[in-house]
Formats: C-alpha cells, sequence, structure tokens
C-alpha cells in the first residue's frame, strides 16, 4: 500500500500536470489510511471538483476531504449568475429545465425541483457549476421516479450491471434496495472504483440515489 509520501507526491504531480488546474493554489496533505485532505484555492467551482477528480484516480487514495475555497477570477452578480444557470438547463438534453428553480445567494447556487431519475439530478448539478461565478452548488433537487419500479427488479438490474464492468469484483461487495435506493457496502482495491460503483448504480433504471459505505481494500 502506497505511503503518505508516495500518495502526497503523485497528487501533486497530477495536479500540475493536469491543465484543468492552471491557476489554483492546492495544497494536499495525505495520511497513512489513504485520506487526503485538499486546501487553498480555485478560480471556479468546476476547477474545485476537477482537483477531486484528478486526486481520486491515485492509487492508495481511500477517500477525499474537499475544502478547497473558490475565488473566482471574475465578479458577478447573483441574478446573472442565477440567468447563466437556468440557461444551461435549458440547453441540456439530459435535463427537463420546468421541474427546476435556481437560485443564487452570495455565488452560492440552489438548485430546487423535482427530477425524475438520480442521473438527471446529477446532470443538473453539472450544469450548475460550469459557470463563471459560481462558488458552491447545493443540490436540493428530489428524486421521484415517474413510474413505479419495484425493489427486486432495481437490484437484479444493478447486479447485472455491475458484473458486466469486469474492474468490479462483485464478491467483495453486497447490495440491498430499499424503496428505490440502492445501498452498496463492502470492499474495492482503489477509491476510483468505488466512484464506478456508484456510478454504475446510478445509471440503471432505478432513478432513486445510491449510496455507499464501499472502503478500500
Amino acid at each position: 500500500m502506497a505511503t503518505a509520501n508516495e500518495i502526497e507526491s503523485a497528487a501533486r504531480t497530477a495536479i500540475a500536470r493536469d491543465s484543468r488546474m492552471a491557476g489554483a493554489d492546492i495544497r494536499i496533505k495525505a495520511d497513512e489510511i489513504g485520506i487526503v485532505s485538499l486546501k487553498g484555492e480555485a478560480a471556479s467551482y468546476d476547477q474545485k471538483v476537477a482537483a477531486e477528480e484528478v486526486i481520486e484516480r491515485i492509487k492508495g487514495v481511500a477517500d477525499i476531504v474537499n475544502e478547497i475555497s473558490v475565488i473566482p477570477r471574475e465578479s458577478r452578480s447573483d441574478d446573472l449568475i442565477a440567468s447563466e444557470v437556468e440557461d444551461s438547463l435549458r440547453r441540456c438534453a439530459w435535463v427537463d429545465e420546468t421541474r427546476f428553480s435556481v437560485e443564487t445567494v452570495n455565488g452560492v447556487v440552489f438548485l430546487r425541483g423535482i427530477a425524475s431519475s438520480q442521473r438527471e439530478r446529477s446532470e443538473a448539478e453539472k450544469d450548475a457549476r460550469w459557470n463563471a461565478g459560481v462558488r458552491d452548488v447545493v443540490n436540493e433537487i428530489d428524486v421521484r421516479p415517474t413510474g413505479k419500479v419495484d425493489d427486486q427488479e432495481i437490484e437484479r438490474d444493478a447486479r447485472s450491471a455491475l458484473i458486466k464492468n469486469t474492474r468490479i469484483d462483485l464478491t467483495e461487495m453486497n447490495m440491498s434496495v430499499l424503496n428505490g435506493e440502492v445501498r452498496l457496502t463492502g470492499r474495492v482495491p482503489s477509491f476510483v472504483l468505488k466512484r464506478v460503483a456508484e456510478y454504475v448504480a446510478l445509471c440503471i433504471s432505478s432513478p432513486c440515489p445510491a449510496s455507499s459505505t464501499l472502503s478500500m481494500i
């Protein structure tokens, strides 16, 4: 297993080489069990999220605590930010913008409304975070399926999707479904595979959130 120093060194190299991190000032600290803390400043909320995406791919990372502050290079009014987020939602093929509302307070975007799937909820958040001036996104969108899907059917589809992903070993993982919510527990060899398992579960026919308590081997 990688040491804290090895993880920190790999993380700094990855951040330095990623073009999305240009202009960011990121401080990285890892402990001996692979938990990485990120602090410093990013020029956009999307850059803050991108930093986490860079770090989660590094071997030995078990979890990430992202405390990066967003200091936008360009000052924008809350009304302008909200208007541009609304426009982003209108252009997105994944979401029905008529079901969502957008409010911005001091650069923090609040998304509210009802999504027909967890995928739609997630895509709405992505649409919001890419806009200039956004400091944070608070996703308060509820997921309400347009049709009733039996928990057993959801579990069957989720298991089938995970089995098809050759990077995931289901022998180290347990799954349960209650009222459409998928819960994954067990162990995986890397943090990125934890994310993969969560994403696969989210993208099945089940529209409700997937949560996990997967730990790294």
